[in-house]
């Protein structure tokens, strides 16, 4: 997924170069944006490891001299690089440099890659299969009445019915999923060409805490991002709700803050 946000002034803000009021705009930004959110995390990580694995240490000295024992002795013809004022110490020093930025950048590149909740995982990929599946939406009148009667007696649990913006946004249909080894009751609407699929199932024993937090009014939801989906998910008592789609986070945060009324209906 992509944000709108200019890189540029993300690095200035990184750099501690904005003004007060930019900056502020840039940490509110900040607060709603898992991407930027880790861009940021990951500059901050990087800096720290480089600090970290850069310091003079009295442990490169020690490590020099063991290499250094085990070095051959060699001909002075055959040391051409101490002419250029560069001893072996240096030599070897700076290698080690290098082996240790590349073990670094391998390491990196697995510790940010940030962990997908199973429940993330099975949302997207059951989305996935469907499309792959072609499986079919079932047609209802596009009222929540009708909705949960469609429900009925094929889940163990009343799905709530959300509360969708009255404009932009028609029925596709419902249909049961399953993942997570349950049922779960998908909810469909169209919405800027994309498709915005509502998804309830009870459980009480997921856990959301490997999901980014976000506050909207007197809620909190939890977002991530996973095969070119965002997911926002929320709970009620044991029964979860996630909405799940290829719009933008933003959008469909704003969404979730509408269906639950913790913001105000545009």
């Amino acid at each position: 997924m992509m944000c709108d946000q200019p890189k540029a002034q993300l690095y200035l803000y990184l750099d501690g170069e904005l003004a007060a009021p930019e900056a502020a705009e840039i940490e509110q930004h900040l607060r709603i944006c898992t991407i930027c959110e880790s861009e940021v995390t990951a500059h901050y990580r990087l800096q720290s490891l480089l600090q970290e694995t850069f310091s003079d240490e009295p442990g490169a000295d020690a490590l020099w001299g063991s290499i250094e024992q085990q070095l051959p002795i060699e001909p002075a013809e055959q040391t051409e690089y101490r002419s250029l004022g560069l001893p072996r110490r240096t030599l070897w020093r700076g290698s080690l440099a290098v082996v240790m930025l590349l073990s670094l950048a391998l390491g990196l590149q697995f510790w940010l890659s940030p962990a997908v909740p199973d429940v993330v995982r099975e949302i997207v990929d059951s989305q996935i299969r469907a499309q792959l599946m072609h499986a079919p939406y079932e047609q209802v009148p596009q009222d929540a009445n009708a909705v949960r009667r469609w429900f009925d007696g094929q889940v163990e649990f009343a799905p709530p019915v959300p509360a969708m913006p009255k404009s932009g946004f028609n029925l596709i249909g419902v249909r049961l999923n399953y993942f997570l080894n349950r049922r779960v009751a998908e909810i469909a609407y169209a919405a800027d060409q994309h498709v915005v699929s509502f998804l309830t199932f009870a459980d009480k024993d997921i856990s959301l805490k490997m999901m980014q937090p976000i506050r909207l009014g007197n809620r909190t939801f939890h977002v991530k991002s996973y095969k070119g989906y965002n997911t926002v998910l929320w709970q009620d008592g044991e029964i979860f709700c996630s909405l799940v789609s290829a719009l933008k986070l933003s959008k469909l945060l704003q969404i979730a803050g509408q269906t639950t009324g913790s913001l105000p209906a545009s």
